[in-house]
C-alpha cells in the first residue's frame, strides 16, 4: 500500500492514499458505524451503479484483513467521499466539503485538463489536512 498521508477531524485521524483512496473504517469508527452498512444502503448501491455508467467498471471499493495500524479495513475510491461522508455526519460532510472546495479554488497548474486529477485532488487535501 502506498505512503497514506494522515488529517485529523475533532482529535481523529482519517488516512488516505496519495491516489486519494481512503480509510472509510477510521472515518466511521468515530461515528460509530461501519462501511458495509453504506456499503449495502439502496441508495449507495444506485450510486455505485450511475459511477459504473459513468466511468466504467473500476473497483470503488477494496478492503484489507490487514491490522488496521498496517492499511487494513475498507478503503474507497475517492469519488465516493463526499456521499460516504454526509451518511457519517452532518459536521464531518461539512467539513470534508469545505476541504473540497478550497482545493478546487487553490491554483493548480492543469495538466491537458482544466480539471484536478485524483493525484492534484490528494495533494491539495494532504496541504489542507496538515494544516487543518
Amino acid at each position: 500500500m502506498p505512503k497514506n498521508v494522515i488529517a485529523e477531524y475533532e482529535n481523529t485521524e482519517l488516512s488516505f492514499t496519495e491516489d486519494g483512496w481512503f480509510n472509510a473504517t477510521l472515518a466511521a469508527e468515530k461515528f460509530g458505524k461501519q462501511p458495509n452498512e453504506w456499503l449495502r444502503l439502496p441508495a449507495t448501491q444506485d450510486y455505485l451503479a450511475a459511477l459504473g455508467r459513468r466511468y466504467g467498471k473500476i473497483p470503488y471499493v477494496k478492503t484489507s484483513r490487514a491490522r488496521a495500524d498496517r492499511g487494513g479495513g475498507t478503503w474507497l475510491h475517492p469519488k465516493l467521499a463526499v456521499a460516504f461522508a454526509r451518511w457519517c455526519d452532518i459536521d464531518f460532510a461539512i467539513w470534508c466539503d469545505e476541504h473540497a472546495v478550497s482545493c478546487l479554488i487553490l491554483p493548480v497548474q492543469p495538466r491537458g485538463s482544466s480539471l484536478l486529477s485524483c493525484l492534484d485532488l490528494a495533494r491539495c487535501l494532504s496541504r489542507l489536512f496538515s494544516t487543518a
